[in-house]
């Protein structure tokens, strides 16, 4: 009986111990400077653990195209952050998964961790076939810390070469409906009068 009293304390503090993880965050596409197509969380920066962290990233309808055969045979992504404290240096930054339209990983890529700069901008470069453009719709980020922070954010993501496409706003849909419909009304009035007279 001790000894399952034990095990559960151990299994409690262990669980305690790991880093919790992270809820899926919703996010857009804010557009591109060029072929460098960034994408921000709604609402602004998240807050993360410096001790501890994984991102769960998701920009809807939107969607960031890494474009066909890119200038040096791959592509870029740059994780931003902003942070209080002073880094040690020692920062761990985790893999990078790229997710597709359905939030499944985009098989065809592979994310390879490259540098950070010193700790605000962690670079990664994708490698993957060529001859094909790659809509991407998120991205997930392994376990992660930067040690000696106080107060660390994830403030945006960004891809090049690429190019964005945002979806819609529903006010803009709504509207959109309202004027076919009201183009549609107009032209079964016409067609009754045509066939009145007829």
């Amino acid at each position: 009986m001790k000894s399952r009293i034990a095990g559960a304390f151990a299994a409690a503090w262990i669980m305690g111990a790991l880093p919790a993880t992270a809820a899926p965050i919703d996010a857009h596409v804010v557009g591109c400077i060029g072929d460098f197509c960034t994408a921000a969380p709604d609402g602004g920066p998240v807050s993360v653990d410096p001790d501890g962290f994984t991102l769960d990233v998701f920009w809807g309808p939107d969607v960031i195209t890494l474009t066909e055969d890119p200038g040096g045979g791959h592509w870029n992504m740059q994780v931003l952050f902003q942070f209080t404290g002073t880094h040690s240096g020692l920062e761990h930054m985790g893999a990078v998964t790229l997710l597709d339209a359905v939030g499944a990983p985009i098989a065809a890529l592979n994310v390879q961790f490259d540098d950070l700069n010193p700790l605000e901008r962690a670079n990664y470069e994708i490698f993957g076939p060529l001859d094909q453009p790659f809509p991407v719709h998120g991205f997930q980020l392994a376990l992660s810390d930067a040690p000696g922070v106080d107060t660390m954010d994830w403030v945006s993501v960004s891809f090049f070469p690429a190019t964005a496409t945002t979806a819609p706003e529903p006010e803009v849909i709504a509207l959109v409906s309202v004027a076919v419909v009201a183009v549609l009304v107009r032209q079964i009035r016409k067609l009754r009068r045509v066939t009145r007279r007829a």
